[in-house]
């Protein structure tokens, strides 16, 4: 099966935790923060600061990225899947999907 690249399941983690901390490092007054998670709060219809303060919704976002990559044919390997996320339902769904896409 031919795939559309390969999704690195540390650095979709990595950048997640780094976007979480923008906030810390610019200040959440700044205008630069204010429109970014005005506009993820908008397009994904989510809290993105609650995200990024709770653990299990902040896997959700890495989780959703790697969906959202398996479903335009992105690889990720099962492995990398397992060592990535501390909630097993998020193991699951990601797992889940990679297999509907056909990586076993």
């Amino acid at each position: 099966m031919n795939f559309n690249g390969k999704i690195d399941a540390k650095d979709i983690k990595t950048g997640i935790e780094q976007l979480a901390g923008i906030g810390t490092l610019i200040g959440k007054d700044n205008t630069v923060y204010a429109g970014m998670i005005e506009g993820i709060n908008a397009k994904m219809n989510i809290d993105a600061e609650e995200c990024f303060s709770d653990s299990y919704k902040k896997e959700a976002l890495v989780a959703e990225i790697m969906v959202q990559k398996l479903m335009n044919g992105a690889y990720i390997d099962l492995s990398d899947v397992q060592s990535c996320f501390e909630h097993e339902h998020w193991r699951s769904i990601v797992s889940k999907f990679a297999n509907k896409y056909g990586i076993k």
